[in-house]
Protein backbone atom coordinates (compact mmCIF):
# COMPACT_ATOMS: atom_id res chain seq x y z
CA UNK A 1 0.00 0.00 0.00
CA UNK A 2 1.65 3.05 -1.01
CA UNK A 3 1.67 5.93 1.17
CA UNK A 4 -0.88 8.82 1.64
CA UNK A 5 0.27 12.68 1.80
CA UNK A 6 -3.52 13.27 2.77
CA UNK A 7 -6.04 16.37 1.49
CA UNK A 8 -4.69 19.40 0.00
CA UNK A 9 -5.81 22.40 1.48
CA UNK A 10 -8.54 23.67 -0.85
CA UNK A 11 -8.81 26.87 -3.01
CA UNK A 12 -4.94 27.16 -2.95
CA UNK A 13 -1.90 25.71 -4.83
CA UNK A 14 0.26 23.22 -2.24
CA UNK A 15 3.69 22.05 -2.30
CA UNK A 16 4.18 18.48 -1.36
CA UNK A 17 7.31 17.34 0.82
CA UNK A 18 9.17 14.47 1.96
CA UNK A 19 11.00 14.04 5.00
CA UNK A 20 12.06 10.69 5.90
CA UNK A 21 11.16 11.23 9.62
CA UNK A 22 7.49 12.82 9.25
CA UNK A 23 6.43 11.20 5.93
CA UNK A 24 4.28 13.39 3.33
CA UNK A 25 3.14 17.10 4.05
CA UNK A 26 1.74 20.26 2.28
CA UNK A 27 2.27 23.55 2.78
CA UNK A 28 1.54 27.04 1.15
CA UNK A 29 5.14 28.80 0.91
CA UNK A 30 6.91 26.43 -1.57
CA UNK A 31 9.72 26.42 1.29
CA UNK A 32 10.60 23.41 2.72
CA UNK A 33 9.06 22.57 6.30
CA UNK A 34 12.72 20.90 7.60
CA UNK A 35 15.57 21.85 5.81
CA UNK A 36 16.44 19.34 3.30
CA UNK A 37 13.02 18.04 3.00
CA UNK A 38 12.32 16.57 -0.92
CA UNK A 39 10.51 18.31 -3.05
CA UNK A 40 7.81 16.43 -4.92
CA UNK A 41 5.39 18.79 -6.80
CA UNK A 42 2.80 20.68 -6.60
CA UNK A 43 -1.43 20.82 -6.40
CA UNK A 44 -3.69 23.05 -7.17
CA UNK A 45 -7.50 22.64 -6.00
CA UNK A 46 -10.56 24.30 -6.09
CA UNK A 47 -13.28 24.10 -3.40
CA UNK A 48 -13.48 20.23 -3.75
CA UNK A 49 -11.32 18.78 -6.72
CA UNK A 50 -7.68 18.74 -7.95
CA UNK A 51 -7.52 21.05 -10.92
CA UNK A 52 -3.65 20.70 -11.43
CA UNK A 53 -0.62 18.89 -10.64
CA UNK A 54 2.77 19.94 -11.47
CA UNK A 55 5.84 17.76 -10.94
CA UNK A 56 9.01 19.08 -9.26
CA UNK A 57 12.09 20.00 -11.80
CA UNK A 58 14.28 16.91 -11.41
CA UNK A 59 17.61 16.96 -9.55
CA UNK A 60 19.23 18.51 -12.99
CA UNK A 61 16.73 19.97 -15.64
CA UNK A 62 16.11 22.78 -17.84
CA UNK A 63 14.06 25.59 -17.57
CA UNK A 64 12.40 27.51 -20.46
CA UNK A 65 12.60 31.40 -19.98
CA UNK A 66 10.83 34.18 -22.09
CA UNK A 67 11.61 37.75 -20.52
CA UNK A 68 8.05 39.96 -20.73
CA UNK A 69 10.36 42.98 -19.66
CA UNK A 70 13.68 44.50 -19.45
CA UNK A 71 15.44 44.75 -16.14
CA UNK A 72 15.43 42.32 -12.95
CA UNK A 73 13.25 39.04 -12.85
CA UNK A 74 12.77 36.43 -11.14
CA UNK A 75 11.87 32.63 -12.28
CA UNK A 76 10.83 29.61 -9.55
CA UNK A 77 12.93 26.54 -10.17
CA UNK A 78 11.34 24.10 -8.60
CA UNK A 79 14.17 21.88 -6.85
CA UNK A 80 12.84 22.39 -3.51
CA UNK A 81 16.45 23.84 -2.01
CA UNK A 82 18.88 25.64 -3.01
CA UNK A 83 20.63 25.25 -6.31
CA UNK A 84 24.00 24.23 -6.50
CA UNK A 85 24.51 25.77 -10.21
CA UNK A 86 22.94 26.97 -13.15
CA UNK A 87 23.89 28.06 -16.63
CA UNK A 88 22.40 30.30 -19.03
CA UNK A 89 21.77 29.19 -22.80
CA UNK A 90 20.50 32.03 -24.91
CA UNK A 91 18.32 31.06 -27.43
CA UNK A 92 17.35 34.30 -29.23
CA UNK A 93 19.50 37.71 -29.02
CA UNK A 94 19.91 39.81 -26.12
CA UNK A 95 21.57 38.86 -22.84
CA UNK A 96 20.23 37.09 -19.66
CA UNK A 97 22.27 37.39 -16.32
CA UNK A 98 22.30 36.65 -12.49
CA UNK A 99 21.23 39.10 -10.29
CA UNK A 100 24.83 40.76 -8.68
CA UNK A 101 23.41 40.78 -5.11
CA UNK A 102 21.56 37.18 -5.11
CA UNK A 103 21.86 34.81 -8.35
CA UNK A 104 19.30 32.31 -6.28
CA UNK A 105 17.92 30.76 -2.98
CA UNK A 106 15.61 27.76 -1.87
CA UNK A 107 12.79 28.80 -4.48
CA UNK A 108 14.03 31.23 -7.20
CA UNK A 109 16.60 32.09 -9.72
CA UNK A 110 17.01 36.56 -9.75
CA UNK A 111 18.05 37.35 -13.23
CA UNK A 112 18.27 40.47 -15.17
CA UNK A 113 17.26 40.85 -18.90
CA UNK A 114 18.34 43.12 -21.30
CA UNK A 115 15.64 43.27 -23.35
CA UNK A 116 11.72 42.46 -23.58
CA UNK A 117 10.90 39.09 -25.60
CA UNK A 118 14.38 37.19 -24.94
CA UNK A 119 14.52 33.38 -24.62
CA UNK A 120 16.66 31.13 -22.63
CA UNK A 121 16.87 27.90 -21.66
CA UNK A 122 18.57 28.10 -18.00
CA UNK A 123 19.73 24.28 -16.62
CA UNK A 124 19.80 24.18 -12.85
CA UNK A 125 21.62 21.32 -10.44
Amino acid sequence: MAPAPGAAPANSTSYLWWDHSTGFSFNLTGTPPVSGDAYLGSVTTDASHVIAVAGATKIHGRLAVNTATPGNFSLLHKLGRVPLGATIYMTSGGQIWFQAATMFDGTNLYLVASDAGLTASIEVW
